[in-house]
């Protein structure tokens, strides 16, 4: 029995030597990812101490202070620059290279000498650089666009000239007698058929046309017979009306100056019968006066008067013209916009029959 009870004692001795350590425990600290765990039989005790992770700045990703782990990307620099500092991070204040410097622009009328890049300004505003109104706008500074005064006042209005035919409706042209100047006949003009298109050629320009009829049916101009003079005027500045007439196309041409800029191209001509033969008692002066001009130039001014009013060299048309004179302006009111059409002869302005 003795012998029995020894057995069971030595296989529960043998059994615990089998099972843990049989002196003590060699522990290892824990660390980031493990708990305290024993170098001999494995044993844990405990949890893991977790990463102590540090933020990521610009040239190092996130990592962990204790065990040096690094997690992601470095957030890398975010470099700001100006005209007087080197371009520096703002996040670590780290710089590198030099400043930019200002990029100066010259002074104008509303501000002093500025900086392109920071907007610092420095010294004084500059003068005004005026130029001169024109008929379309006032006094203006070609380096901020301030405007001072008024427009020009157009040759017609400070002369007293009234633009006083329209399309559609039918005028007394008074002129003289052919055959006797001292003798007037009178006949009807209308307008009509006023149009605006487009220069295909030249970029920039634009025709202008009328259609112009005028019947003489009086005693007068059967007998005496009658002149027809024409012409074309500028209702903005009729004395710097600049004309010369080109005899081997029979047209003139004229150099408009509008908005600032100078137009070479212009020209005016007159395509039509002109007389034709008497009808019924009736004799019929008709055709089309066609103008090139700058697009949306409205100051070519297509005038009538008396073949008896010829003037003296040097004179203009307010010192011709009387209460008689008829003057039709090609403008934008009552035209009728078309594509453009084929080109036209011409005749002298003043003729006789």
């Amino acid at each position: 029995m003795k012998k029995k009870i020894f057995l069971l004692g030595m296989a529960l001795v043998f059994g615990a030597a089998l099972t843990g350590c049989h002196m003590k425990h060699e522990w290892q600290e824990a660390n980031c990812t493990k708990p305290q765990t024993c170098a001999v039989c494995g044993e844990t005790e405990g949890q893991a101490l977790g990463h102590n992770w540090q933020q990521a700045d610009c040239t190092h990703p996130r990592n962990c202070s204790v065990c040096g782990e690094t997690q992601g990307e470095a957030l890398g620099h975010d470099w700001q620059e100006d005209c007087t500092h080197p371009p520096t991070c703002s996040v670590c204040g780290e710089t590198q290279g030099e400043a930019l410097g200002h990029i100066w622009m010259a002074a104008d009328c509303l501000t002093p000498q500025l900086c392109a890049v920071c907007g610092e300004m420095q010294g004084e505003l500059a003068d005004h650089d005026w130029r001169e109104a024109d008929y379309f706008t006032p006094r203006r500074c070609a380096l901020c666009g301030e405007f001072q005064g008024e427009p020009l006042q157009p040759s017609f209005e400070a002369h007293g000239l009234t633009v006083n035919a329209r399309v559609g409706e039918t005028y007394d042209y008074v002129t003289c007698c052919s055959a006797d100047e001292s003798l007037t006949t009178v006949g009807k003009l209308t307008f009509s058929d006023y149009r605006i298109f487009a220069d295909s050629i030249t970029e920039g320009y634009e025709w202008r046309a009328v259609h112009i009829k005028i019947e003489f049916s009086d005693d007068n101009a059967r007998d005496y017979g009658m002149g027809v003079y024409y012409s074309n005027e500028n209702y903005y500045d009729t004395e710097a009306w600049d004309e010369v007439y080109d005899r081997e196309n029979n047209k003139k041409l004229y150099t408009i100056w509008y908005k600032g800029k100078e137009y070479t191209e212009c020209k005016s001509m007159f395509s039509g019968s002109g007389f034709g033969e008497w009808e019924d008692g009736i004799l019929t002066w008709e055709g089309d006066a066609f103008v090139v001009v700058p697009a949306g130039y409205d100051g070519m001014v297509v005038c009538f008067r008396n073949a008896a009013l010829e003037g003296k060299a040097g004179d203009y048309i307010y010192d011709v013209a009387d209460e008689d004179t008829i003057f039709f302006r090609m403008g934008d009111e009552d035209a009728s916009v078309i594509p453009p059409v084929g080109g036209a002869d011409t005749v002298s302005e003043e003729e006789e029959m």
